[in-house]
């Protein structure tokens, strides 16, 4: 919630505000209907915009060769970004640059896949 000085604070001669308690009351939050209609004509154009642009950078094409950093995390266990530079860094995975992207080959992404160890399945005798 957002606070705002006591009228009463400014009318005595104060230059600035106190900010304790008992000078302080609640401040209405402007509503959405408050704003000019080219402000929230503004705000929802930008919203869809951002909306879209983020459902553009989730797709994933299924015939591509190549698939960026965020992409191969996606695609590989929702991986983060700093495990998979920390392969790369380590040369267990191999990726490419174009231009100032970094791009991971789907052959190279199964390489590093088929390299990983197994799961060693728990032993039974000693949960007993």
């Amino acid at each position: 919630m957002s606070y705002l000085p006591h009228r009463d604070t400014l009318s005595r001669g104060h230059h600035r505000a106190t900010t304790s308690p008992r000078n302080l009351k609640r401040a209405t939050p402007e509503t959405a209907d408050s704003l000019p209609p080219e402000y929230r004509a503004a705000i929802q154009a930008m919203v869809e915009a951002e909306v879209a642009a983020m459902a553009k950078r989730r797709w994933i094409d299924p015939h591509a060769e190549a698939d960026s950093v965020e992409q191969f995390g996606l695609l590989n266990g929702n991986l983060g970004r700093q495990l998979i530079y920390d392969q790369i860094d380590a040369g267990r995975l191999v990726a490419k640059k174009v231009g100032g992207r970094t791009i991971i080959l789907r052959s190279s992404a199964k390489l590093w896949r088929e390299s990983l160890p197994d799961v060693k399945p728990k032993d039974g005798d000693k949960a007993a």
